[in-house]
């Protein structure tokens, strides 16, 4: 087993990324390192960043980015990279896939992600059920979360949380709520929403999706740096290719095992202050949109 942690950030970001990894290190006391790598990349291209316009210089960001470094020691191998052809969260996915052709699974994250202690633990213990009880080598397993942005969500959504309203992620404290909420178990995910595919998930959400799965369904190099490439493509591609070939690809859950994506507590608000940003989000979804159609018509 060989699991790759991605995460992809931007510079102002730093601060968030120091509370994972720091979060992360302690999940290590209850796994073994040996199975486990990080890549981490940041963006630093001047294509999304006006340093010009900036309070800090990239040297200073650097030499920040090299401090969190000893934070991932207790993995077996660890990469920080700063490269312009990273651009965003989709690239980075896509560059770390091809990087580690002996990967085993890959878990994306981003570093507004709160998550417990026993969050690896028990993904590795959910891997290992699935080996050794099913024939299944293509598949996500994901955490459960509180309500957030709309009623297709609720197949994730933690029983604890399902009555509180549409947008509780807003509102509540991420790090009260992540973690053990009742008894773990993994169940199968079935989204039976019409109109969304059977699996639900976001990309940086803190899912572990094994590499069979990823070499079946390839991130296109077409959709660029950012936007649905990842999540709602394979998403998608899943609907098709188990409508093609027979279910055999699946998403599964750790019920009650909770993760709460960061919304209402400040953690980069300085940094934030004193790095201008390029905002070029719109642009990097038109090329997702332009080359989604073309990319699931090829796949079969």
């Amino acid at each position: 087993m060989k699991i790759v942690i991605t995460i992809f950030i931007l510079p102002t970001e730093l601060n968030a990324l120091k509370n994972r990894l720091m979060d992360l290190q302690l999940s290590s006391e209850y796994i073994s390192g040996i199975n486990y790598e990080f890549s981490i990349m940041m963006g630093m291209s001047d294509y999304i960043v006006d340093w010009g316009s900036s309070k800090v210089t990239k040297e200073w960001v650097l030499e920040e980015f090299d401090k969190l470094k000893p934070l991932t020691s207790w993995a077996s191998k660890s990469t920080f990279q700063t490269r312009d052809d990273a651009l965003g969260s989709l690239s980075c996915k896509r560059i770390t896939i091809a990087e580690h052709p002996d990967a085993t699974h890959f878990i994306w994250t981003d570093s507004d992600i709160i998550f417990g202690v026993e969050h690896l633990f028990y993904i590795e213990n959910a891997i290992n059920g699935i080996t050794t009880n099913t024939n299944c080598t293509e598949y996500i397993i994901s955490p459960e979360i509180v309500r957030i942005w709309d009623s297709t969500w609720d197949c994730l959504v933690a029983d604890k949380y399902i009555t509180e309203d549409i947008g509780y992620h807003l509102i509540h404290d991420p790090f009260k709520d992540s973690g053990i909420v009742g008894d773990i178990s993994l169940v199968r995910v079935i989204n039976n929403i019409n109109g969304q595919p059977i699996t639900k998930f976001g990309a940086g959400m803190f899912n572990c999706i094994s590499k069979p799965l990823l070499d079946r369904i390839p991130i296109p190099e077409s959709m660029g740096h950012y936007g649905s490439g990842d999540d709602t493509f394979i998403m998608h591609s899943i609907d098709k290719l188990n409508k093609i070939h027979g279910d055999k690809i699946f998403q599964f859950k750790l019920k009650n095992l909770v993760m709460c994506e960061n919304w209402t507590v400040s953690e980069n608000e300085i940094l934030k202050e004193n790095i201008k940003m390029i905002d070029r989000r719109d642009e990097f979804k038109k090329q997702v949109k332009s080359n989604f159609q073309r990319e699931y018509s090829n796949l079969n």
